[in-house]
């Protein structure tokens, strides 16, 4: 028995219908592109990491709706959505070995859902890449020894299906 992709999208509500979603190119300025549009917000987003594979999650988990101000602007409440999508997926959706970054290559995903119109959101199918990532986890998972190991891919789907 296994997670299925009917289970991914049952229990997770992620559509599984749209385009593939995979690696894409970083851009090499997306520290700065980052920096710049987060520059009013504290922490920073690399503290003394100069080669980090992407933010901070000890940065991502500041944002908070609640602190979003009522009249926030535009910009102010995409820029909130960014910090919140890279958490959803750096943290939930797509565990990653080192546990404290979001990969940089959710950013260009992030950036695209927070940017668009109402209406004009890109339809992708999350719930194959989420059940693709969790098996490879669970591969990868089958070869660790260290006491440190962790599992990759999305644990909460796992936690989900085991229960039902």
């Amino acid at each position: 028995m296994a997670p299925t992709l009917q289970d991914v999208s049952y229990l997770l509500g992620l559509p599984i219908a749209g385009e593939a979603v995979g690696p894409v190119a970083v851009p090499p300025f997306w520290r700065a592109e980052l920096q710049e549009r987060f520059a009013p917000v504290n922490p920073p987003l690399f503290v003394n990491v100069p080669d980090a594979p992407g933010p901070a999650k000890s940065w991502v988990i500041q944002f908070r709706a609640q602190d979003l101000h009522p009249l926030a602007g535009q910009y102010e409440v995409s820029r909130c959505l960014k910090a919140y999508l890279l958490w959803l997926s750096g943290w939930t959706l797509f565990c990653n070995y080192s546990g404290n970054y979001v990969d940089k290559i959710l950013i260009q995903y992030a950036r695209a859902i927070a940017d668009a119109e109402p209406g004009q959101v890109p339809a992708w199918s999350w719930g194959s890449t989420v059940l693709a990532a969790t098996y490879r986890g669970l591969c990868q998972a089958c070869f660790k020894t260290e006491r440190t190991a962790v599992i990759t891919g999305c644990p909460l789907l796992l936690q989900l299906w085991s229960y039902e």
